[in-house]
């Protein structure tokens, strides 16, 4: 099915994609961005936006990993889109199927002209027969990319055999150890970097700082030598700083030495074994945190609901794990402190509107519940009705046993009951409400929280930083 929009043309935009930094993608950005830029002049098409991928591979990453694609498709279904120019297909994708997913959900589907600015690059085919070539095509860019893939693993591997063989420490990619940098391909060390190393592994191996005050924890430690705590783990963690380099290309392992290791084996291994036992001890002092807002923050990206990974002081996207994720008690005072000073503000101005929609928020829950509650009750009396007539026809233990159980349920229902009816009439004796949140001590709620709570929209974004909207009342 083809949706058409008001606006029959659409805007028209650029997409480009870079898998690797400038100084080793032959492709560049700059270079993409002038064939296209150049199409759309000598089309007359004005260029409403520029979206771009930078430092991603268009063969092994989710459509909801590349940001700016992700934000493009988001666009072109909301109908604000009527032309893309790319490159060439393999800037969209390299893999198959996702390409065909890009075309038929999105291009094909939202009725968006594709225009590629490559000389060589054959057009964008429609039709039935259309998709079909499309498919083969995007099939021909996942070869390539394959292929290209292959060759850059082929060429790692032969450089590694050739550093082995005039042992010279080459680096196959990534991000270099702590203490090292990355030039011309060889890993070099960074002298400042390495103190930190050494002064890391005498701290641990030790339990002394250089003044001789005893260690309290990892936090203290990566405090004094200016790093993170994760970057500390890893240094302590790491057998590289103590010799042993093992790379991994494609399943083939390739083991080299360093000439200068910053640690022994014994001193690596002493400074490993005091570091678990801080951490032990670090994780049997800190309680897991209690969160608040865990089904209220959703990502600003792709709007799924953010995660809290058990025993983790983040909130976490599922789709962008790498790079989206934020400190949730941080997070939370944030918001609750933005939310108790607009609680206030609105309070001054709709005290009566604002205590009306609260009773009647709590009182709808305490009546839906009560409904619930009568109708189990009018359950378990037919129950009993039932199994009494049945241990009449013909009396058993077990059929006692069943009347006995559902007794004791129908009482329980009953107190239920009960209490629902006090807490309706205690919501119905509400006079006055303002906001009690003591944001700095353990989050203390009442009633209008609760509701304002259930009436917020919070959103994080990884860029912007946090944002929330409140809706009630005076707030449209």
């Amino acid at each position: 099915m083809t949706y058409t929009r008001s606006d029959s043309v659409g805007k028209t935009v650029i997409y480009i994609r870079q898998s690797l930094g400038n100084d080793k993608q032959k492709l560049s950005s700059d270079t993409q961005l002038k064939f296209c830029s150049d199409l759309a002049k000598e089309k007359g098409f004005l260029v409403w936006k520029v979206y771009s991928d930078y430092n991603v591979s268009g063969r092994t990453t989710e459509i909801k990993e590349r940001l700016q694609l992700y934000e493009l498709l988001q666009e072109i279904k909301l109908g604000k889109i009527g032309r893309v120019i790319t490159y060439k297909r393999d800037r969209l994708s390299r893999n198959a199927h996702q390409y065909s997913e890009i075309m038929n959900d999105y291009i094909n589907k939202y009725n968006v002209e594709v225009l590629f600015a490559a000389s060589n690059e054959p057009p964008a085919f429609k039709g039935n027969v259309g998709e079909f070539l499309e498919l083969i095509l995007g099939g021909v860019s996942q070869y390539e990319g394959d292929n290209i893939n292959k060759k850059l693993l082929d060429s790692r591997k032969a450089k590694l055999r050739t550093g082995q063989e005039k042992n010279v420490l080459y680096w196959a990619g990534g991000t270099a150890p702590f203490g090292f940098k990355v030039k011309e391909g060889v890993l070099v060390p960074c002298p400042q970097n390495q103190k930190t190393v050494e002064k890391a592994f005498r701290i641990f191996e030790e339990n002394l700082f250089e003044d001789g005050s005893l260690i309290h924890s990892i936090s203290q430690v990566a405090k004094s030598l200016n790093i993170a705590d994760s970057t500390l783990k890893r240094i302590i963690r790491s057998e590289f700083h103590m010799g042993k380099v093992k790379q991994v290309v494609d399943g083939e392992e390739f083991i080299s030495e360093l000439e200068k290791p910053a640690v022994g084996i014994e001193s690596w291994q002493l400074a490993n074994q005091n570091l678990t036992l801080y951490e032990k001890k670090q994780f049997e002092k800190s309680p897991l945190p209690t969160l608040y807002l865990l089904y209220f923050i959703q990502c600003g990206y792709c709007e799924t609901k953010m995660y809290n990974p058990e025993r983790s002081v983040f909130y976490r996207c599922s789709n962008h794990k790498k790079l989206h994720f934020c400190n949730a008690h941080e997070l939370e005072l944030e918001v609750f402190s933005a939310l108790k000073k607009h609680i206030t503000e609105q309070l001054k101005i709709y005290q009566e509107r604002i205590q009306e929609a609260v009773i009647n928020k709590f009182k709808a829950e305490v009546l839906r519940r009560v409904d619930e509650v009568k109708q189990s009750i009018t359950n378990a009396d037919s129950e009993i009705k039932r199994l009494g007539e049945q241990s009449l026809a013909h009396s058993s233990n077990k059929i006692t046993q069943k009347l006995q159980k559902t007794f004791s349920k129908l009482r329980d229902l009953e107190s239920s009951l009960s209490d629902l009816d006090r807490k309706k009439l205690e919501i119905e004796g509400w006079d006055k409400l303002s906001p009690t949140l003591n944001v700095e001590d353990a989050y203390s709620f009442d009633p209008v929280m609760e509701a304002y709570l259930s009436w917020i929209k919070i959103i994080y974004w990884t860029k912007e930083g946090l944002q929330y909207e409140f809706h009630f009342l005076g707030d449209e």
